[in-house]
Parts: structure tokens; sequence; C-alpha cells
């Protein structure tokens, strides 16, 4: 290489080097633009100036000086700008209003504790699926990371959160980037952008002038490049600031279904006999209108569930709409389309769709398209686009189709009875106070048909949600699928704004008020009046239900009964208290509110009892009394436990467990009611998964209608499945064991588990426990307390004489060799067999009869049982001489007393517990605990209630 290349490559590098320098340094971008020194503009304004022209109409913030020239730009532009409480609420209310104006949400907050205080909100936003811009302010451009006054690297914390995050550095980018962000929010899934600004683009020259420019003189080389630097760096943020620039909104991009989908749908649709649509929140997404959706849905004349935010598109009392039974009519349907909806949590990750049906799955987000499609359930057709579009063209397609109305007309037959029933416990009188559930229907009845619902809370929100009914679309507001605590001041304060002319409610727990109570200054202060409905138990019900039956402690779940109707007094509005003596009150308080709102434009406060008891701040009861005959609601007198029962030792006593105990238990699993109702449920299972040919599944189905030998057709079924005798994979058992008891440990009822309880401690303190049962309902239970038991059958003749000489004090015996565990079900109709054989066995078991005492609980015909019989009863002498116990309750005494030569033959005594099968667990927990805690010392018993 000769020195003239060398001498130009060098000099080369060198421009370009200049040139990169020039560039980074602005020097290149102010040749053709230039700062304007002299204006007072600023860069709240160009902020508000976007605003505007993409239609927003409110700011939610809580003020800080690093958003300020945002604030006032904005409410000098007509933004409405509204000051909150708490940050989180300014994004809660900005949510509101992206939901229900079809606009993007905005909320402006301060720099660091300011926007860390939101990311709930940002997080719950993100997985609502709502378009929210979140502004927040930051620390000048060159004193970041520095130290400055909250300064956080605030765009690591919200890029998990956020579609779209940026850092404005100059003037010039705030309008580029706001449009950007703005197209974002909305274009495909919807979702939350964050966009910070640094204080310095935010004021006008002048002022930031002040705080770049050294405070004297510069002195020495270095000074003098220090004070360029910061001239050059003020400078380059307002170059180009003021130059005129395109404002209005970005295109946004909406995902569609190809037309090839659309048609494929229209075929698979009108060829089901028993189609179904599962509505979700994204139904309600711009650009399809809520009425155009609705008037599709009825003109395809589908029944549907509607969850979420598409609570409320087809009205108050629609024929279409289906609120019960989801999970049995899942399993019925031929063809179901997802629409919107997500296979998470609330669909049991797809398990409850049956796998015979054909599925639709539409969502604009890809991730939640197919969600668990890979493990639980598979999508026949799987369209990622927007689901308003797909439904009115796939009613187009369909025009002038006619489903069978009877489905319809049956899924709506089962709502009306099933909401029956729920109407009759809200009927139900409480011992003290109120009963919630009633309340709740007066509530429902009172409201106006523009009113909104903001659902904010756990146990009695709960009950809201199947009580309430919204009036129309766009008309509930929920947390979503992230179960957020803490919404109900901002969104009722979102909704309020968008529609001042509406009722907007909001139902509280008395847990979740907590967050918002705040919230009534700013209901006040801005003049939107809303009605608060708050369940008062002093309790965070839904936690307390699960921890103390499993771990016996009611620890951090309490409250105090706290006068809220003072607190909203305090706050500007007026409040309510409502007790049983006063219930007539709901009626003029809502006509004092109507009449009073337009003159004192405040708050209208109602807080009521809880799901299980009382109305208003008054102490609730947990469980509703029952009626005495002139109406009047009555104490329950608890039973009298037996002398010769309760004087008895754990040692000496032998459960006996039967399915009356596992049917009321978990009511919710209809396989646990009967022999019967086992089989039809295997059945229904191994049909769902194709294990069977059709003539297969219709010898067994006619094998089960004729309930002839229900044990050999069980056995017949279980051995066709079973991968030692059948043709099918070894796990296809299994898979239909799990469809049958899915979450079995989550649809135990909380009185149920009280008597497992008991159960279980005196099987620690020493009483054996058998069971006619097919379920381990004992065996999970004990599991989650900490305790395992081992689940024996009657085919280890070892196990069983171990257990008969109370050497497996820990182990269930299941009599019938029919019960769930792990890897599946064990049954044999003649596997006791062995047992009788074995004289040792047998002379042991037949001991127990004869020197314990047997407790019968919902056992029912179990002593007229063959296997019962042939362990127990044959052998064994002189057994009027014995003493055994069956519990029932007090109607069916009647029915064993007729059988009560046989009993007494059999040396069993009759005792009613009570009146229904809800005092049993009561009953039996006192019995517990009065023979445990007899002597604790002496016997080691557990004297846990």
């Amino acid at each position: 290489m000769d020195l003239g290349t060398v001498l130009c490559c060098s000099l080369g590098a060198a421009v370009g080097g200049l040139l990169y320098a020039s560039y980074k340094l602005g020097l290149l971008y102010r040749l053709f633009h230039k700062a304007e020194t002299k204006s007072s503009r600023h860069g709240g304004e160009s902020v508000a100036e976007v605003l505007r022209d993409h239609g927003i109409k409110f700011v939610f913030t809580l003020v800080g000086g690093h958003i300020s020239p945002i604030l006032v730009a904005c409410e000098k532009l007509g933004i409405r700008i509204v000051d909150t409480r708490h940050e989180a609420t300014a994004v809660f209310a900005a949510d509101a209003v992206a939901r229900l104006s079809g606009t993007v949400g905005v909320a402006a907050v301060t720099a660091g504790p300011g926007l860390t205080n939101t990311v709930t909100a940002v997080k719950n936003a993100q997985m609502a699926e709502s378009p929210l811009l979140l502004i927040g302010g930051a620390a000048a451009t060159l004193l970041q990371g520095r130290g400055a006054l909250q300064d956080i690297d605030q765009l690591s914390l919200f890029k998990p959160l956020c579609k779209f995050c940026a850092s404005v550095r100059s003037v010039r980018e705030i309008v580029p980037t706001l449009r950007k962000a703005l197209a974002i929010a909305q274009s495909g899934t919807p979702g939350p952008v964050f966009i910070e600004f640094p204080i310095d683009t935010l004021y006008p020259y002048h002022v930031v002038e002040k705080e770049f420019s050294p405070k004297g003189t510069p002195k020495g080389i270095m000074g003098k490049i220090t004070a360029w630097y910061l001239h050059n760096h003020l400078t380059n943020l307002f170059a180009g600031a003021w130059e005129v620039r395109d404002i209005s909104p970005l295109p946004v991009h909406v995902p569609q279904a190809t037309d090839q989908e659309v048609q494929r749908c229209v075929e698979l649709v009108s060829r089901a006999k028993k189609p179904l649509i599962l509505l979700g929140s994204q139904v309600t997404l711009p650009p399809t209108s809520a009425d155009d959706i609705r008037k599709a849905l009825e003109s395809l004349s589908i029944p549907c569930f509607l969850g979420g935010m598409s609570r409320g598109m087809l009205g108050k009392d629609s024929p279409l709409h289906i609120r019960q039974n989801r999970r049995d009519t899942l399993k019925e349907a031929d063809l179901v389309l997802l629409a919107g909806t997500v296979c998470d949590f609330r669909l049991s990750y797809g398990r409850v769709l049956n796998r015979r049906s054909k599925i639709i799955a539409v969502n604009r987000d890809k991730t939640q398209l197919l969600k668990n499609s890979d493990i639980f359930w598979k999508p026949t057709v799987a369209i990622q686009g927007d689901v308003g579009s797909f439904l009115l063209r796939l009613s187009k397609g369909l025009a002038g189709h006619k489903f069978p109305e009877d489905w319809s007309q049956n899924l709506k037959d089962g709502d009306r009875v099933k909401e029956k029933a729920n109407r009759a416990k809200a009927e139900e009188k409480t011992e003290r106070h109120l009963n919630p559930l009633n309340v709740l229907h007066h509530v429902d009845e009172l409201m106006s048909e523009d009113s909104i619902i903001v659902a904010d809370g756990g146990d009695f929100v709960g009950s809201a949600a199947y009580i309430l009914k919204p009036r129309g679309p766009l008309c509930w507001l929920d947390p979503g699928a992230f179960g957020t605590l803490g919404v109900g001041g901002g969104f009722a304060l979102g909704a309020k704004l968008c529609r001042p002319d509406s009722e907007v409610w909001i139902v509280y727990g008395d847990g979740s008020l907590g967050y918002t109570v705040a919230e009534f200054d700013t209901f006040t202060r801005h003049k939107t009046p809303v009605i608060a409905l708050v369940g008062n138990d002093a309790c965070w019900s839904q936690i307390s239900r699960e921890q103390v039956p499993l771990l016996g402690s009611n620890v951090a779940c309490g409250l105090a009964f706290t006068d809220y109707h003072i607190v909203a007094d305090g706050y500007g509005g007026k409040g309510h208290l409502i007790g049983r003596e006063d219930e007539s009150q709901f009626d003029e308080i809502k006509d004092f509110y109507a009449a009073e709102v337009q003159r004192i434009r405040g708050l209208r406060f109602f807080p009521s009892g809880s799901r299980m008891a009382s109305v208003v701040t008054v102490k609730t009861e947990k469980r509703p009394a029952p009626d005495s005959e002139d109406g009047e609601t009555v104490a329950k007198k608890a039973r009298k436990l037996l002398p010769s029962l309760k004087t008895k030792r754990a040692p000496e006593l032998v459960l006996v467990i039967g399915t009356g105990v596992s049917s009321a238990v978990a009511p919710q699993v209809p396989a646990l009611r009967s022999w019967k109702g086992l089989i039809q449920a295997l059945l229904d299972a191994a049909n769902d998964f194709d294990l069977l040919e059709e003539e297969e599944s219709r010898r067994f189905q006619k094998s089960l209608q004729e309930d002839k030998n229900l044990v050999h057709v069980a056995h017949d079924l279980i051995q066709k499945l079973s991968p030692r005798t059948g043709n099918v994979r070894s796990t296809f058992f299994k898979d239909c064991l799990y469809e049958v008891f899915d979450d079995l440990e989550c649809k135990m009822e909380h009185a149920g588990k009280h008597l497992l309880r008991s159960v279980l401690q005196l099987m620690e303190s020493g009483a054996l426990v058998l069971t006619t049962n097919f379920d381990n309902l004992l065996e999970i239970y004990a599991a989650h307390q900490g305790t395992k038991l081992e689940s024996l059958d009657l085919t280890d003749e070892k196990k069983v004489l171990e257990w008969a000489q109370e050497k497996r004090r820990l182990s269930v015996l299941h009599i019938h060799g029919v019960y769930t565990n792990p890897s599946g079900i064990v049954l044999h109709p003649a596997g006791y067999q062995n047992v009788l054989r074995n004289t040792e066995v047998m002379r042991e078991i037949q001991k127990l009869y004869e020197t314990k005492s047997f407790v019968f609980l919902g056992c029912g015909r179990t002593v007229d049982d063959t296997t019962f019989q042939a362990l127990f009863l044959e052998a064994v002498k002189h057994k009027s001489d014995l003493e055994h116990f069956m519990l029932v309750r007090r109607e069916d005494v009647g029915e064993f007393k007729k059988l009560r030569d046989n009993m007494l033959d059999k040396g069993i005594k009759v005792i009613s517990y009570g009146n229904e099968y809800a005092d049993l667990p009561e009953y039996f927990e006192r019995l517990a605990n009065e023979i445990c805690n007899r002597d604790v010392v002496t016997n080691g018993c557990d004297s846990r209630s």
C-alpha cells in the first residue's frame, strides 16, 4: 500500500468520524432546522395537540412537577384533567374510558414512585387488552443515571407490560412518538403503551436554559468545553421543535379473517345441531359497534354464554343468553365458537370442551388463540382476526339458516330451574341480618335501564356476578383475567365521565373497598356521582372459606365492622347504613339519590351485607338460618349428643363412610352420587375420547338403563378400558378418570370439608375408617391438611389384616375395592372372596364388629350390602347385644323405623343429627371434639375445632 492510499484512507476515516460526531451532536440536523430560542411554547403543548386530534377527552392524573406542562396544555385545549388520589386509580379510570369509548385511555403520572404505583393497573390493562397510553415524567435527559430525584430505569420496568415503550429525547420527537404509540395501542391486540417525557422536553426553552447554563463564566479549557456541550445539547433539544407536523391519527391495523376461513366456518356451523357461542371481551373492541354485533348474534340464533366485557351484549333478558350450567352445556354441544374466549383457568385450560365437538376459535392474539391447545383441546378452525367483524360475516353467510329451537329452549329451561333455586336461597331468612342474595336481587330490580355495573371484590361480587343483570352492551366492568382488587374507584370514575347520564353502581366487598375508599373524595370534587354497594362481613371471606378448613387458621383474614357510611360522609358524599330493621330504605334511598344528584352532585354510598349474611356495615352471619312456621327467623337449637356415643373414645370407633357423604361433600360431581352416576360418567368420558365403538357404547348404555348388576357393568367397562385386558393405550383409562374427577378438591363444599376434617380428627386419634365409596375424597382432603392416608382394597389380604389389627391407623379401607387414586380405579366384583377364604383375616375383621362401635355416616342401605354383610355380619353372633350408631336426617328416621327390628338385630341405634344434611357437619364436629377433648393428654387426641 503506497503513501497516497494511506493518506486517502486516513482522510476518509477522519471525514467519516467528523460526520458521525456531527450527527451525534446534532450539528448536521441544525444546518436545516433551527431552535427558536425566543419562543415561549413548550413540549406539553405538542402532547396536548396530538391527544386532541386523536379524540382524547380525558386525561387522568395525580399531579407532579415532571408532567405539569402536559396537564396545563391539555386543559387549555379543552381536554378534561381529572386528578385522583392514587396513580393506580388514574390508570384504572383510563382503562374504563378505553373500554367504553372505543378510544385510547390516557393517564399521566410523575416520575419514579408515581410510575411504580401504576404497575398493577398497567398489567391489568395488558391482560384485559385495553388500549391505554401511560405518560410518565422522567429526570432531565442529561441527568438520567446520575442520581437525580426520582430517577430510575423506567423503560425496563414497563417493557414487559406494554406493547411499545419509548423515551422522548428531544421536543421534535414528541409528535411522531405519540402518533406511533397511539396507533400501536389500538392495532392488533389492543394494549397499553408507555412514553416517558424527560422534564427538559416539556418546559419552555428559557426555563430549561436556566437549568443548563453555568452559574458563572467558564474557566479553563474543560470548563469551556463543558459549557459548549451543555449549550449544544440545549439547542438540540429544541431544534425543529415548532415546525409544522402532521398530528392526525395513523392507520390502525385490525387483523381480519380471510374469506376462505369464514366460508369454512359457515359450513361447519350450518351442519351443527347443538351449536354454542362463548363470547369474550374482544367482541366489544372497535371497529364493529356493539349494536351491530348484537343484531348479528340475534340473527344467528345460537345460544351464547357471555364473559368479561361481553356481559350485557344481548340485553337483560335475551332468550339466547344462557347464564347457568356452562360446564354441562359444553359437554353436550356439537360445535363451540370461542369468540374471543381464551382456554385459560376460566375454561379449565380447555378441559371442559367436548373432544368430539367442532371447535372454532377466533382471537386477535395468536398466543391466546391457541393457549393450551397442545394439551387439552384442539381447534377445528383457528382464526387470528377481529371477533366482531367475524361474527358479522358469519351471520351474513348463515342468513336464513335455522337451528333446532329445542336446543336453545332446553338450555333456557335449565337456566330457569337453576335461577329459581338461587332465588329460593335468597328468600331464606338469616338469624340476625339481611340475606345478601336477597339484597342483590333487590338491587337488580332497583337499577335503571341505563345502569353501568362495576365489579370490585371477591366473595360478595361473586354472588353479584350471577344475580345482577347488565342492561345492555358495555354496561359491565370487571378487572378481567388478572382478577385485580381495587379497580372500583377508577372504573366508576371513567364510566361516569363517559356516560354522565347513566347510573354507575360499584359493587364492593369490604376488603376491596379499602383500596380506593379515598376516591370518594375524587367523585365529590369532580361532581361524578356514583352509587357504591359494599358487602361488609368484616372478613376476606373468599380466602377464609378455603384457608380455615385447609389450614385450620383464620389468620390475616379478619377485618373490622367499619362504619363505611361515615367515611362517605367525611369525603363529601352521603352514606346510608341499612340493616334488617330498615330494609325498606333501599327504595327510599334510590329515590333520594335520583332527586338530589343534580343538586348535590356528590357520592351516594350504600354499604351492604356479605355474600352469606348481612347488609351494610353490621356484623354478619355466614349461613342462613331456617324459618319458623310463622315466618320469623329462629335461632337453631343444636341437637344433643347421645350420651352413649359421645362418651366413646376414638380408638373404640370404626367410622363407615357412605356415598351420602361424598355426594354432599362434592355435589357438583354427578359421578359421586351413586354407582349409576359413576358408570354413566365413565361411559360419557370414554365416548368423549372416542374409546368405544358405537355398538359397544350402546350395549353399555342399555345395561346401565336396565339397572341390572351395576357392579358387573362397571367392571366390564373398566376392563374394556384397562391396559391389562383392553386394546387401548395404558393412559386412556386415566384420561377417563381425570375427566370424571377433574379438579375434585376444588369442588368440595365448605361444610363438607368440615365433616371430612372431623373424620380426620378422629382418625388421627385412633378411630378406624372404612368406606363403601368409590372415591377418595377423604384422602384428597387429608393431603391438603398435610396428612398422607393410604387407600386399601380387599384384594390385598396382608394390608387388610394389618388394618384390622390397627397397625395401619392412617389407612382407609374401601370394601368394594373401588376408589380413585393417582393411578386409577381398582374394581373386581368378587374382590372380597380372597378375604372371605382367609380365616385369619376374617377373624380379625369380625372381631371389630364385636368389640368396637361402628358409626355410619351417609350410608343408607350399607348394612344390607352383600359385601358388608359377608365381612361383618354373617358370622357374628349376638349382634343385638352390640352398640353401633347410624346418623340420619330427621325425615329419614321414619324410613329406618320400618327397618327397626332389622337394625336393632344388627346392634344399630338410629340417631337424628338434624333436619337437613347441612346440620351433619356441625353435629359431627361437636361429637368429634367431645370425644377427643375428654382426655387430650391421656389419649393423645387432636382437639382442633
